[in-house]
Parts: C-alpha cells; sequence; structure tokens
C-alpha cells in the first residue's frame, strides 16, 4: 500500500514508478550521487526555484560528491554525539575486555523487529532472532575469536560459551575503539562509529541505505565481500569473524580512514554553513 500510494504521487508529477521501497525510496542524497538511483522523494523537487540548504551529514572520505552536485547540498563530515564521558562500563565488561585480545562486536538491527509486525512485511525477516543467535554462537566457536553481543538483538535463552558477553546499551563510541572489528546490519550509525573508531567492519545487511553502506564499505577496502542477511549461515559469519581478526589489510585501511574522520568536525562545520546562510539571507544575497 505505502509503495502504490508514492507511484501514484510519482505517476501524478510524471516521475516512472519504483519497482522497490527497500532499495530504491528512502534515500538521500549521498546514495544518489554514488549510486545514481532513483529517489522517491526527491524525484519530485522542482529541478529549478530558489536553493534550499540540504547539509549531508557524510564525510567526502567516504562518499566523493559527484562534480555536478547542486550548490545546496553540502557534504559537513559526519556529526557524532560524544557520550564517552559520562560513561561508566559495568565491571563484569570491564573484565571480559581485560581478560584477553581485543574481541569483535557483534551487532543487529532492532528495527527490522517492528516492521515484522507490519501487514505484508513478514517475509523481509526471513532469520529470526533466535535462528541469528545460533548462528553468531556457532561462527564464533568456528572462527575462534572473542566477542561481545547486544543484548537488544541477540536471544538471550542461547547459552553463551565463555569467548562471548552479551551487555545492554553500551555507547558505540565507547566500546568499538576497544574492539577488533565490528560485524553489523549496515545502518547509517552504526557504520559511521565503526568509520570513526578505526575497526574494519563485516556488513550483513536487509533493505534501504544498509544496503549502500556495505557496498560502499567493501569498495573502501574495509569490509569483505558482503552477504545479505536472509543468507547469512554460520560459515558465512564464521568467515567474516576471521577476516576481521586476522586480514591486516583490512586493519590498516581501516585505522587510516579513521584517522581522518576522528580530524573532522561534522557539526562545527554544519553549524558553520547554517550561520553563513543566515548572513546571506539577512543580507539578501542567498537567491544570487
Amino acid at each position: 500500500p505505502i509503495l502504490s500510494g508514492i507511484n501514484l504521487v510519482r505517476q501524478e508529477h510524471g516521475v516512472k514508478p519504483l519497482a522497490s521501497l527497500f532499495t530504491e525510496g528512502f534515500m538521500p542524497p549521498a546514495f544518489n550521487y554514488r549510486l545514481g538511483q532513483s529517489n522517491a522523494f526527491l524525484d519530485l523537487l522542482p529541478a529549478n526555484g530558489a536553493p534550499l540548504l540540504d547539509l549531508i551529514p557524510v564525510s567526502t572520505h567516504v562518499v566523493k560528491p559527484a562534480p555536478n552536485k547542486p550548490k545546496h547540498h553540502h557534504f559537513t563530515g559526519y556529526w557524532f554525539v560524544d557520550e564517552t564521558d559520562s560513561y561508566t562500563p559495568p565491571r563484569h565488561l570491564s573484565a571480559f575486555l581485560d581478560a584477553g585480545p581485543k574481541p569483535l562486536v557483534i551487532t543487529f538491527s532492532t528495527v527490522m523487529e517492528v516492521v515484522r509486525s507490519l501487514p505484508g512485511f513478514e517475509e523481509l525477516l526471513a532469520v529470526t532472532r533466535r535462528q541469528i543467535s545460533e548462528v553468531a554462537v556457532q561462527a564464533v566457536q568456528q572462527a575462534g575469536v572473542r566477542a561481545v553481543v547486544y543484548r537488544q538483538w541477540f536471544d538471550v535463552s542461547v547459552a553463551l560459551p565463555e569467548s562471548m558477553l552479551c551487555v545492554d546499551d553500551v555507547p558505540h563510541a565507547w566500546l568499538l575503539p576497544r574492539a577488533g572489528g565490528v560485524v553489523h546490519h549496515g545502518g547509517a550509525g552504526t557504520s559511521a562509529a565503526a568509520l570513526r573508531a578505526g575497526i574494519p567492519s563485516a556488513i550483513f545487511p536487509e533493505v534501504w541505505d544498509q544496503l549502500f553502506w556495505a557496498k560502499t564499505f567493501y569498495d573502501l577496502g574495509v569490509a569483505p565481500k558482503p552477504v545479505l542477511k536472509r543468507d547469512l549461515t554460520a560459515q558465512h559469519l564464521g568467515a567474516a569473524l576471521s577476516a576481521l581478526a586476522t586480514d591486516p589489510r583490512l586493519a590498516e585501511q581501516s585505522r587510516r580512514l579513521g584517522g581522518y574522520l576522528q580530524a573532522e568536525q561534522g557539526a562545527d562545520e554544519a553549524v558553520r554553513i547554517v550561520r553563513q546562510y543566515g548572513e546571506q539571507w539577512e543580507h539578501d544575497t542567498l537567491w544570487e
């Protein structure tokens, strides 16, 4: 019903219909520059008219703006909220981190649990929470690594070996720099946090922008080749964990890119641009 409604509006504006809401819709401008994909909403904006301020909180080290980028589209660098100063880790987490080599972090999106309840979307979640939890345990044991998993997606009824720890909500900004790599779904926030931490990722996307980030990370050399989450097996995840723990090329490229992102001040740049636009508006030069 959602896709039909969007396509009806697109038809009224003479824009070709979308084949899929999940692979073509809801994509911000950064994705269009990289993939040249259609966008459910951007295509409906007028081609001409007064310029609008469009702040894109993505680093140009990660996504290269197209030469024909509209002048009112600004890549500012990522915006981060640092929570590390006020965070105190629980004792069991500190003890686990101190007990051996840097663990790998495994975190998958919980948003799809909400999507599962929507009519017509059940088939998107071919992998249940218990299934993915069992796969994670098997893969960690197969790869011979240590791992931290988040309770938000993990089925706590699945028994954990001593090499794994399940934690509650720990800020990525605190945990990821203390990890050797991270397995995730490819959400924009987790992807940005992994890049900033300077650690490699293994991405198992499902829908939306997750597909874009999975391909982008692979192209950047900071992640092994992605596998769709619906096709995930213990063998796939085990191989990804082994790559995160042992591939020096992934580690070095991730450290290098992380250094660039740590030097950026995306939020400060966004404020600077907004103030500049405000001054132009005040002096009536914004439309020149």
